[in-house]
């Protein structure tokens, strides 16, 4: 690790979806260095993060650099659920609907018997995405069997002599089955040259903005 630096702040980070209250931070690829999504905490009850975030996409907020970023959102096994999730989700338009990637936390907690794997799959049809947390366990690799997401994630830069190696296999297991490769928790310049050169998609983390 090195030392701490000053946040430097992207040029399209400046969105209303940046607030105290959700807390939102840029995904950055790695590769060209431009915004392709933004990250945020748990959802407030009944949906409503999902009006707010339409409504910012609908604005033009988020494409000021042309693109079309997704929007990751964390959410647990448990509220995959609740009744109002795919009704708010089924609300928006299709094409907001399609940059929606639910970063499934405490994934160790999805399985066949967890019961999730009927709204994963309604959820899907209507063109939302997954991310889920590849190391923490044979339980994790259960999730990603079940779930099958689009983007396979690690939670920062393992540390200890065997850091690389774990990095290397969340890389093997991410091309496995076709999935982009997002590490988070990059804090400074030397944890994002690690993270390019070790061949990951995309990062996340104060490096580019303070949560």
């Amino acid at each position: 690790m090195g030392r701490v630096q000053p946040v430097v702040e992207h040029h399209a980070c400046a969105t209303p979806l940046r607030d105290p209250t959700t807390g939102w931070q840029p995904i950055i690829e790695l590769a060209t260095d431009e915004v392709v999504g933004h990250a945020t905490g748990p959802p407030p009850p009944g949906g409503r993060w999902a009006t707010a975030a339409a409504t910012a996409l609908e604005a033009g907020d988020l494409d000021a650099d042309g693109g079309a970023p997704a929007i990751h959102v964390a959410l647990l096994p448990s509220d995959l659920r609740r009744p109002y999730l795919i009704a708010s989700i089924g609300h928006l338009a299709p094409t907001l609907r399609s940059r929606i990637v639910f970063d499934l936390t405490d994934p160790e907690h999805l399985g066949p018997s967890s019961g999730a794997g009927g709204a994963i799959t309604a959820l899907r049809r209507l063109g939302v995405r997954f991310a889920v947390d590849a190391v923490d366990g044979w339980s994790n690799l259960r999730a990603v069997e079940l779930v099958r997401p689009e983007v396979i994630r690690l939670a920062g830069r393992p540390g200890g002599a065997g850091g690389d190696r774990t990095a290397r296999w969340v890389l093997e297991l991410a091309r496995s089955i076709a999935a982009t490769s997002l590490i988070s928790g990059i804090q400074v310049d030397d944890d994002r040259a690690w993270a390019r050169a070790m061949g990951f998609d995309q990062a996340q983390g104060a490096r580019w903005l303070m949560p």
